[in-house]
Order: structure tokens, then C-alpha cells, then sequence
């Protein structure tokens, strides 16, 4: 439902005669947002040659706006992370798992609530909780999903602008409970 050049379109899905769902999508190549600020914090030459400022700065501009493009169609991606990102060799950037992503006016089915869930830094959780510690709004990680909307994905992507500029997560999750954290 989302066709944008930063959004990797799905070409077909159904059900396969098992039972199980499926999909086909576009074929990408690149790096993600993660390795890449990996390789620069570990002081990478050829990283920092290839990815200046600039350029992930450019990149970050196309992942801002193919999320604004899915806010103005209803939906959100609720997993905003570097890991979600590909930058292509030629300029190409991509917004990628749209898996927690929920449209406008659909009821998200959740389980019941977890409070003292351990932190985790890169894994989405789902269940009541619903995105990746250390990138999601206080409201998304307290599992308020009533409450998280465009601001939940936009606080997100300052997060990712902070880690993008900084070579570090905004929050420092070792050892602490998610919910001490929001």
C-alpha cells in the first residue's frame, strides 16, 4: 500500500498449499544504517571515505521522508531502527521490516502485559510490546499502545539521527529493565 522509492515494494503474497503465508518483494543490496555507523565508530577509513557526513545525512533526509509518506497514508512503522535501513551503493536508501507496522483504524492484537521485561538492544520484541529497546517513545515502551502514533516513529528517528552523529545509542540499556528505562 505504500509505494515510495525508499519503501521496498512487495510484489505478490498469498498462502501456500501448507498453509503458511508468503510474500515476494524487490531484491536489495546495500548495507544497513547499523553496520555502517559500526564501521565508523571502529574508525573505518574506507567506511568514512565512502560514508561521509553528508551522505548519511542525505540518507537520513529519505528515510524522514518515506516515513512522513506513510504518516500522510495512515501508517506507522512503530520499529524504526539502523537496522531497518539500507543505504545502496548507487544512493539507494531503503526503510525496511514493516512487520509492526499498523494502519490507521486497525486494532492491534496484543498479549497481556510484561513489566519487568529485560532490555535487549537490537531484537524486536512482540507482544505487548511492540519495537526495538533503546529506539522506542516512553509511551510505546511502557506498552501503551493506545498512545503511540507519528510521534512514536519520530522519536524514533532521532534516536537513529542521535546514534547516526554520535557512533552511540541514545540510552544505555545494559542490565536495566525497558520499563525502568521509560
Amino acid at each position: 500500500q505504500l509505494e515510495h522509492p525508499a519503501i521496498v515494494p512487495v510484489y505478490d503474497l498469498g498462502v501456500a498449499p501448507r498453509g503458511y503465508a508468503y510474500f515476494t518483494m524487490k531484491r536489495i543490496r546495500g548495507r544497513t544504517l547499523d553496520e555502517i555507523i559500526k564501521l565508523l565508530a571502529a574508525g573505518d577509513a574506507a567506511a568514512a571515505a565512502k560514508y561521509t557526513r553528508r551522505r548519511l545525512l542525505t540518507a537520513f533526509g529519505s528515510v524522514c521522508q518515506a516515513i512522513d509518506f506513510a504518516h500522510q497514508r495512515g501508517v506507522l512503522h512503530r520499529d524504526l531502527k539502523p537496522s531497518n535501513v539500507i543505504l545502496g551503493d548507487h544512493g539507494e536508501v531503503y526503510v525496511l521490516d514493516w512487520g509492526l507496522a499498523k494502519a490507521a483504524g486497525v486494532e492491534d492484537r496484543v498479549g497481556e502485559a510484561v513489566d519487568d521485561l529485560p532490555s535487549a538492544t537490537g531484537r524486536t520484541l512482540q507482544g505487548t510490546l511492540l519495537g526495538t529497546p533503546g529506539y522506542m517513545a516512553p509511551e510505546q515502551a511502557r506498552g501503551e499502545n493506545d498512545r503511540v502514533d507519528v510521534y512514536a516513529d519520530v522519536y524514533a528517528l532521532g534516536a537513529i539521527l542521535f546514534e547516526m552523529l554520535s557512533g552511540r545509542t541514545p540510552h544505555d540499556l545494559k542490565g536495566r529493565p525497558l520499563v525502568e528505562v521509560a
